[in-house]
């Protein structure tokens, strides 16, 4: 069921599947990857980054919420998905936080290790993506020819390039 499959993906994201008795195939995949970091990444230069990002102070905050993300919301087949499931409307002030709570996390130095609030927060998001985007696929008010596919790569790439060069 549903419910006992999200405890034990929540379990391995915590804690790993090391000490998972019958864990899950798919789970056991998912996590086999992604426990393994992709083969160009340089954690030194990584650091460095992080810390130049912690280094802008309280304006970093201002770019991504002012800038970045409100030009974002904007796009009208980009921000369909908000918009359908009421996360535009309802929640816009807990999404801003949750967001700004992930990326001081992502960013801090070594915020991105395996076991590290910043990753645990990305797969985190990254699987209610997931199950947003099947969902919204389903949905009649979907309009896959005009928007195309919800919370895509695509998307989210440009987000995530808009923020950097507007810091920049």
């Amino acid at each position: 069921d549903g419910k006992q499959r999200k405890q034990l993906f929540d379990h391995a994201l915590q804690h790993g599947i090391d000490d998972m008795v019958d864990c899950p195939q798919p789970i056991d995949n998912f996590f086999s990857m992604i426990n393994q970091p992709p083969a160009w990444l340089d954690p030194e230069q990584l650091n460095i980054a992080q810390e130049f990002m912690h280094s802008i102070g309280i304006n970093a905050n201002y770019i991504l919420k002012d800038m970045a993300l409100m030009g974002g919301y904007l796009l009208s087949g980009f921000n369909q998905a908000l918009v359908l499931t009421g996360a535009l409307n309802k929640n816009a002030s807990q999404r801003l936080a949750e967001t700004s709570k992930w990326w001081i996390e992502c960013t801090a130095v070594n915020g991105l290790q395996r076991f590290s609030n910043g990753f645990k927060t990305t797969v985190h998001v990254r699987m209610i993506h997931a199950l947003v985007r099947r969902n919204l696929q389903r949905k009649a008010e979907w309009k896959m020819d005009e928007w195309g596919l919800p919370i895509c790569q695509i998307d989210m790439a440009a987000t995530n390039l808009a923020f950097c060069s507007l810091f920049l």
